[in-house]
């Protein structure tokens, strides 16, 4: 079997059998991010040495605990080639478990291997809403693009919007930065995502007609960023559902800026 080319790894990838939500992202620019099906991990870096995806850096992962779930994606430390996927192998060097290419993020020239059985989340894309401070420092920012146009399966009027329209993975657009500016409303309550530099996790949020409340503390990671493209949802206090889109709004009701679906 020929090893394969860089292009090939690029991409998200979903573990074969695993939790939904889990994913190991390998992204163009060396940055690999991901989640283990609990927790998002990002900070480190990877290569492609022949057949195997070789992992570097430090590792930096929210903190949530959780109950019964098997996050063995976020213990890989090197994936090998496999005709069209990649083997995770563990510290120990035993193999963890196969990932199989997500078609919902394919780019140009890669095999598409659906995943057997995969149920996918609702996702959506917002600017996250952080209520506790979010660390600055050596992270390479950039020039965000424009954000998501709309989802059109978000009703326009706030006081129609139901809680599962509300579930999912909301963004600001891409940054350009080492993490994407986003944030998840897990349909648990529970609310993560990252600002483009770190990762967070720990609060929770309720809806309240069009407002999307936003309670707890947070914990974040501590990578440091010279630019964070997402710092103002540090200072986020609530959403309100409008035009399709949230718009993050600080505590004395003033607009920071606005998210859209994710993937719309």
């Amino acid at each position: 079997m020929s090893a394969p080319a860089r292009s090939d790894v690029v991409g998200r990838w979903l573990p074969e059998n695993g939790p939904d939500r889990a994913f190991v992202e390998l992204r163009d620019n060396g940055d690999l991010a991901g989640h283990d099906g609990c927790n998002r991990f990002g900070g480190e870096h990877w290569s492609l040495e022949g057949d195997v995806v070789t992992t570097s850096g430090t590792r930096v992962s929210t903190l949530m605990a959780c109950d019964g779930v098997d996050t063995w994606v976020g213990r890989a430390v090197s994936f090998r080639w496999d005709d069209g996927t990649l083997r995770a192998t563990g510290p120990d060097g035993a193999e963890l478990g196969l990932l199989l290419t997500d078609p919902g993020h394919v780019r140009a020239g890669l095999t598409v291997v659906p995943r057997r059985g995969l149920r996918r989340p609702p996702v959506v894309v917002v600017l996250v809403v952080v209520g506790a401070a979010l660390a600055v420092g050596g992270c390479q920012g950039g020039a965000s693009d424009p954000a998501p146009s709309a989802s059109p399966s978000l009703p326009t009027t706030g006081h129609d919007v139901t809680r599962a329209d509300l579930v999912g993975l909301w963004s600001a657009g891409r940054s350009g930065s080492r993490l994407p500016v986003e944030v998840e409303l897990g349909p648990d309550g529970g609310v993560s995502g990252s600002d483009g530099c770190n990762s967070f996790s720990g609060r929770r949020w309720s809806l309240d007609g069009d407002r999307v409340l936003l309670r707890g503390s947070q914990v974040t990671s501590l990578v440091g960023c010279s630019t964070v493209p997402g710092e103002w949802l540090a200072r986020a206090a609530s959403f309100r559902v409008e035009d399709g889109r949230l718009v993050a709004l600080d505590r004395r009701g003033d607009a920071l800026g606005s998210l859209s679906r994710a993937g719309s």
